[in-house]
């Protein structure tokens, strides 16, 4: 499951979720979307793109729920054994579920894989550099997470259902829900 989260993100959406559909997979896959009551026409984006390919599963808040109640109700419609997580504004290269996939797979050990993100300007599509800068000390472990802090693009992970917490994402945080889920996702394997 490609899992999306979107609020207000009109502008975006369409193209973050073509380059979902894009992906060329010997697996079937669905991309869950999860927007937060958008007022910019978000939803009417996604309702389109579900009503012309069935892999587009939407979960469309008719108030704004706030991001955790939003994510979880993405992870709840979500059917995958992998999740591939996906902000509403940025955008999956070629290949990528298949890569991590892939690379899970033959790692039972790991309970999640991120990748690097090239960062660009969405206006220009001037090139920023990259998410996690060369010479960052590799995370691998839950301590080392901790100890470095997020080196990793959450729209780049990738994990297993089995990581995710059993009681749902935390219901006393409101804000930085990646790294803390991240943390608690480590908790149950490696990081690749």
């Amino acid at each position: 499951t490609v899992t999306v989260i979107t609020y207000n993100h009109a502008a975006f959406i369409g193209p973050c979720l073509e380059s979902a559909l894009a992906q060329r997979c010997d697996f079937p896959f669905e991309v869950v979307v999860g927007d937060d009551a958008s007022t910019d026409g978000t939803q009417d984006v996604v309702r389109a793109l579900a009503a012309r390919d069935p892999r587009v599963r939407p979960v469309l808040q008719s108030r704004n729920a706030g991001v955790r109640q939003n994510w979880q109700a993405v992870l709840d419609a979500s059917r995958g054994e992998y999740l591939a997580h996906l902000d509403g504004d940025d955008l999956m290269r070629p290949g990528r579920l298949q890569k991590q996939v892939a690379y899970l797979d033959v790692h039972p050990d790991l309970a999640m894989c991120f990748h690097n993100m090239r960062v660009f300007e969405s206006g220009s599509g001037r090139d920023l550099g990259v998410f996690t800068a060369p010479g960052t000390p590799p995370v691998r472990t839950l301590e080392e997470m901790v100890r470095h802090g997020t080196v990793y693009c959450h729209s780049s992970k990738m994990y297993r259902r089995s990581a995710l917490p059993s009681t749902g994402l935390d219901a006393g945080t409101h804000l930085v829900m990646d790294w803390l889920t991240h943390l608690e996702q480590a908790r149950h394997g490696g990081i690749g």
